[in-house]
């Protein structure tokens, strides 16, 4: 094994140790003393006589230069899907909101611009031989321009129509509109995305509206109505340091009541409005201890609770549509990769602008652009060492891995590796192994502050 190599992994836990490579799609628990002997074996490439069969099978596995798995490498230029913010406006006063809603009350999509990106999308995948227009809406609050999304659906499909392609439609939304509205929504998309914090007493005082009543009873009977619907309801709940201790039972909560196909955790990303409301994101590792005990308070449901950025089935190299040549067209006519408003990125050196629609409303792709945005979703110096560079990807590139962060974790690194840890122990059925470790806090600190996992740096668990 070459010593740049840095995909295999030994992950201490107590005095066994986790063998992980994730892209040869190998796991395996052993003692100390043979994660050891991996280490040497590979690194010194002999094998003593004394070395069993199955450990020997083991390390040549690992020493193979071919992979089992690996991320989704792009030739031709190839959008995951299109993107469309019609409007940057809100319509509630969420207090953690990082979209910049207030600064863009007025702005709004041209439909005419929606359809020259929607006929060129059709086009691109014709071309590739794709037979689905995928479609995701962001905010703001999409659904503040509602008439502007129903008439791009109905061009969407239409299109589809005359090209022979499938639609796929998910839009991302507070869930604050009414009921007639709600059920329309229901009819119209494949899968909607609520941002849903929990209980009563948290929802109202996260999401309020006017300053002066909560938008919880609207939400609910929003997901509710959902629930009812064809389409595929998941429900992001944002955690603070006041409702990390709910996680559980918001989750039984949220299953019981509406049947979410998925539970999707976040930590709260502080600024100043949250400050002033003296709220601040949960410790890092009892936000994984509580999302593991969410987990199992509905483990056998149809529901599937996660962490968007611990997802062990799949490998990649980025988080989120940056480096996926994701095309999302921002209500000024201009492309991006990242649905953030444009002044975030900006700030931490980052060029995410992919394209624009000119003045005779033509779609121009800066491919040099989309070149350089995928080498440099691989470019995290602060991921190299860690068993969760395949799977995480470094998270967000603006708020979490941006060109001169930290070499150090961050909260959302720590919470990341622990998270991925319990994936990983319950793939290879160590419940007794996972129960005993997330009663152990000052073991959860050590795997998740260890700077180097690589195997070939393996020192012991010390």
């Amino acid at each position: 094994m070459n010593k740049n190599d840095d995909i295999c992994y030994a992950i201490p836990i107590g005095d066994l140790v986790i063998i992980y490579s994730p892209l040869k799609s190998i796991l395996a628990l052993v003692n100390e003393k043979v994660a050891l002997q991996i280490r040497d074996e590979i690194t010194d490439n002999r094998y003593p006589k004394d070395c069993p069969a199955v450990l020997r099978e083991l390390i040549k596995n690992l020493e193979n230069q071919t992979v089992a798995r690996k991320p989704y490498c792009r030739q031709a230029f190839d959008p995951a899907f299109l993107g469309i913010i019609p409007t940057r406006s809100y319509n509630i006063d969420c207090i953690y909101c990082d979209f910049g809603a207030t600064k863009y009350l007025n702005d709004r999509l041209k439909l005419e611009d929606a359809t020259v990106a929607l006929e060129w999308m059709a086009e691109h995948l014709l071309r590739l031989n794709k037979h689905v227009l995928p479609i995701h809406f962001f905010g703001g609050e999409p659904f503040v321009a509602y008439d502007l999304i129903k008439r791009i659906v109905e061009e969407a499909k239409n299109l589809a129509e005359v090209h022979n392609l499938k639609t796929y439609f998910q839009v991302s939304t507070n869930g604050y509109f009414s009921e007639k509205r709600a059920v329309e929504i229901g009819r119209l998309f494949n899968s909607v995305v609520i941002s849903f914090d929990g209980f009563r007493a948290f929802h109202n005082v996260y999401r309020p509206v006017n300053n002066d009543k909560g938008s919880f009873e609207v939400v609910e009977r929003s997901a509710h109505i959902l629930n009812q619907s064809s389409s595929e309801l998941r429900l992001r709940c944002c955690v603070t340091d006041k409702s990390v201790g709910s996680m559980a039972k918001i989750s039984q909560w949220f299953y019981e009541r509406f049947k979410p196909n998925i539970i999707n955790f976040e930590t709260l990303k502080p600024n100043a409005a949250s400050a002033c409301q003296m709220i601040s994101p949960p410790n890092p590792i009892d936000f994984a201890i509580n999302w593991y005990t969410s987990m199992q308070c509905i483990e056998g449901h149809s529901c599937k609770i996660i962490y968007a950025s611990a997802q062990i089935d799949e490998i990649k190299n980025t988080f989120c549509p940056v480096g996926q040549d994701t095309v999302i067209v921002f209500p000024d006519g201009n492309l991006h990769s990242c649905y953030l408003p444009p002044e975030e990125w900006k700030k931490k050196n980052l060029g995410l602008g992919i394209g624009r629609l000119d003045k005779d409303r033509h779609i121009n792709i800066d491919y040099e652009a989309a070149i350089n945005i995928r080498k440099m979703v691989t470019q995290k110096s602060r991921c190299q060492k860690c068993f969760c560079r395949w799977t995480c990807a470094g998270g967000c590139h603006v708020h979490n891995t941006y060109p001169g962060c930290s070499p150090d974790y961050s909260d959302f690194c720590i919470q990341t590796r622990i998270i991925t840890l319990i994936l990983l122990l319950k793939e290879i059925d160590m419940q007794n192994e996972l129960n005993s470790l997330m009663c152990d806090r000052n073991k959860l600190e050590k795997i998740a502050f260890r700077t180097d996992d690589r195997i070939l740096y393996y020192n012991g668990g010390n």
